[in-house]
């Protein structure tokens, strides 16, 4: 009898250690981050390019711009139109978008502008963005 239990005490010590042996085994990995306040500034603009296209001296020419704030903190963007022997498209700047937020606003060449302008210009609208 006590050889039978011996038999059945080291069977279910084995089945036991077979079964442990199986068994998943996890690991803890502590880990540390430190996020520093900090801004992201991001901006993005609806066109590449304006194409005011042909228009006649003494019409007015209009494109309609979408600025977005793509980064993480409140954006004063400024707008510098530079424009080589031509008058300057009127635009709406300084501006303050929020993280999120979008503006549109009208690029645009009034009709006397328009009136002492023959022939094709060319120009750009430069964009800086700050985080204010």
């Amino acid at each position: 009898m006590k050889r039978s239990i011996l038999a059945l005490f080291l069977s279910v010590v084995l089945i036991a250690g077979i079964v442990y042996g199986l068994s998943p085994v996890s690991v803890n990995t502590p880990f540390h981050i430190h996020v520093n306040k900090g801004a992201q500034p991001g901006l993005a603009v609806s066109l590449q390019f304006l194409e005011f296209g042909n228009i006649t001296a003494g019409s007015p020419a209009n494109m309609t711009i979408t600025a977005s704030n793509t980064g993480n903190c409140p954006e004063s963007v400024t707008l510098t139109v530079s424009s080589p022997n031509a008058t300057l498209p009127m635009v709406y700047s300084p501006f303050t978008l929020s993280p999120g937020g979008q503006i549109q606003f009208l690029a645009s060449f009034s009709a006397n502008q328009t009136r002492l302008m023959l022939g094709d210009y060319t120009g750009n609208i430069n964009w800086s963005a700050v985080c204010a």
